[in-house]
C-alpha cells in the first residue's frame, strides 16, 4: 500500500490526517512504544522549530 492509498483509507474512515488516525489509536500500542511516538513526535518539532529559527536569523542578519 502506497502512502496516498493509505492516506485516502484513513480520510474515508473520518480523520483529517495520518497523524489523528495514529493519535486516535495510541492506546493499541504497549508503553514503550508510545514512548517512542511520543520521542519522535517530540524530536521532530524541535527539528522544525530550529530550521524556523535558523532561517529568520539568517534572513535579518545577511
Amino acid at each position: 500500500m502506497d502512502k496516498d492509498n493509505l492516506l485516502g483509507k484513513v480520510k474515508e474512515a473520518g480523520f483529517k490526517s495520518l497523524d489523528d488516525f495514529v493519535k486516535a489509536n495510541l492506546h493499541y500500542l504497549s508503553k514503550d512504544s508510545k514512548r517512542l511516538f511520543y520521542c519522535v513526535i517530540g524530536f521532530n518539532e524541535e527539528i522544525y522549530n530550529s530550521k524556523a529559527t535558523r532561517k529568520s536569523y539568517y534572513k535579518t542578519n545577511y
